[in-house]
């Protein structure tokens, strides 16, 4: 059963938020940073040790090693939990709590821990500590508006999708224009499409879409792609994958007699109108340049 409206939007609202389990596993995560502090600025201390110190730990031994590479790894567990913890619920959601003064706050919480070594306070790491903190508190202010922007973007983004999967109407689109926003990584790209597709009654729309692709079998202008779209509201739609029936093949393109002559085909049944298709024609040209 697909959820939406309002109780959609609350149980989506309750993931990005910060529940007991994950309260108490970053917490967990702030203790190993305190402990990281401990650890590393106690191997500190005995490695800077004076020279007649006779104690085994001193000066590097095998104590203080365990004690140094203990630190760094709770350092590292640490910082990476208390991350992972108040990050995103799903990929592409918002962060739960914004992440520089969740580090500043870790931060803070190691030097806390590092305050007392050796049998003494060191009142300039009680210091540093308290700055950190001093830090986080307005980053954490000034973050909350774009966070809550990012929710409701995300959640309003949801629910648009949600509505489509459960009354949406399928059909295809051509693409009549692309950018690439990132070169070719792993044999994909990063491309931002322009995407022009028809309602029953003859009524063009267009819809921007960003996505990534195999790069031999990337959307180019003149490619039919799924779309799927609110018979209420038309305008709204969600651009889906290439159709396989008019992806480029792997091996070689098109001839460019073909690639024109689907362009014009286009043209005439009404898919593209002049302009997009003077657009997609000058970007064919260019790319066979």
């Amino acid at each position: 059963m697909t959820t939406d409206g309002p109780t959609g939007d609350r149980l989506a609202l309750r993931e990005l938020r910060m529940g007991f389990g994950r309260t108490l596993a970053t917490a967990c995560s702030g203790l190993l940073c305190a402990g990281a502090g401990w650890l590393l600025s106690t191997a500190v201390v005995l490695i800077g040790g004076p020279d007649d110190c006779e104690v085994p730990p001193c000066h590097g031994g095998p104590i203080t090693v365990v004690q140094l590479l203990g630190g760094i790894l709770a350092a590292v567990l640490g910082t990476v939990g208390t991350a992972l913890g108040t990050g995103r619920a799903t990929p592409g959601s918002p962060r739960r709590l914004p992440l520089a003064p969740v580090l500043l706050v870790s931060l803070a919480v190691a030097l806390l821990g590092a305050a007392r070594t050796g049998g003494r306070t060191h009142p300039w790491l009680l210091a540093t500590a308290a700055l950190a903190l001093a830090v986080a508190a307005p980053a954490a202010v000034l973050a909350r508006p774009r966070l809550a922007r990012q929710r409701r973007a995300y959640l309003a983004a949801l629910a648009t999708a949600r509505r489509l999967e459960a009354h949406g109407v399928s059909t295809v689109g051509t693409v009549t224009a692309t950018e690439t926003l990132r070169p070719a990584e792993d044999h994909k790209v990063e491309l931002r499409l322009t995407v022009r597709y028809l309602t029953p009654d003859g009524t063009g729309h267009t819809r921007r879409h960003t996505g990534t692709y195999p790069v031999h079998d990337a959307p180019r202008a003149g490619s039919r792609i799924a779309v799927r779209y609110d018979p209420r509201d038309p305008a709204t739609a969600a651009v889906g994958a290439p159709r396989p029936d008019t992806a480029p093949p792997r091996d070689a393109r098109p001839p460019l007699t073909a690639e024109l002559e689907r362009l014009a085909a286009l043209h005439r049944e009404g898919s593209l109108d002049a302009t997009e298709f003077e657009r997609a024609k000058a970007a064919l040209l260019d790319g066979r340049g």
